[in-house]
């Protein structure tokens, strides 16, 4: 609620598609709410400009900066996470988390992308954009997502980062130990970041 409640409010709040589902996580036989702590009536009482943002297209925040959503699956190995669901009317569906929103910074021959969690999977990320922008990407800042990830898995995205030819990845927060020591062995572009970090390019 701290985003509805600030003296000065944004101007503008862009949200992904399913932003305002219930979600939960199935926790020791009990679900456990996860949604967002913020709804649609409290922007609207607060008369707050907000946008749903169209999967399938991206929307252009600013010269050369740009919002996207709809991030599919592109690959095996980056599989939604059995124990999270999302509620669409009556049923509980795995949560895929493609309404998830990243940034995407166009440069003349590459593209950089800030992304939250990575609920979805970094690679499904990085792949979405290429595509759309037939650029490749240069590099990724932001959270993997791979803190409860098997070795396996970690060790998959490490090949795909790999083989995407991205220069630098930033990986943060949801990284988990284990993925930032086997990023840390075996990805040459991996540089730790945190809160306060500084990256140059």
């Amino acid at each position: 609620m701290d985003l509805v409640e600030q003296r000065v409010p944004p101007k503008e709040i862009y949200f992904g598609s399913f932003f305002f589902a219930p979600r939960y996580r199935r926790e020791l036989g009990r679900m456990r709410g996860i949604s967002a702590r913020i709804q649609e009536i409290d922007l609207m009482k607060k008369r707050l400009n907000y946008y749903m943002l169209n999967p399938s297209t991206c929307y252009p925040l600013h010269e050369g900066i740009w919002l996207m959503t709809g991030f599919s699956q592109t690959n095996r190995f980056e599989t939604p996470v059995k124990a999270m669901v999302r509620r669409i009317g009556d049923e509980l569906i795995p949560d895929d988390f493609c309404d998830e929103i990243a940034v995407i910074l166009d440069g003349e021959k590459s593209l950089t992308i800030l992304s939250g969690c990575s609920h979805n999977g970094v690679i499904n990320i990085c792949q979405r954009a290429s595509s759309y922008f037939q650029r490749p990407v240069s590099a990724f800042l932001g959270g993997t997502h791979l803190t409860d990830a098997e070795p396996a898995r970690i060790r998959a995205t490490v090949r795909a980062l790999d083989a995407l030819g991205l220069r630098k990845v930033c990986a943060c927060h949801c990284n988990g130990e284990e993925a930032s020591a086997i990023f840390a062995r075996e990805l040459h572009s991996y540089q730790p970041v945190c809160a306060g970090s500084t990256v140059e390019f």
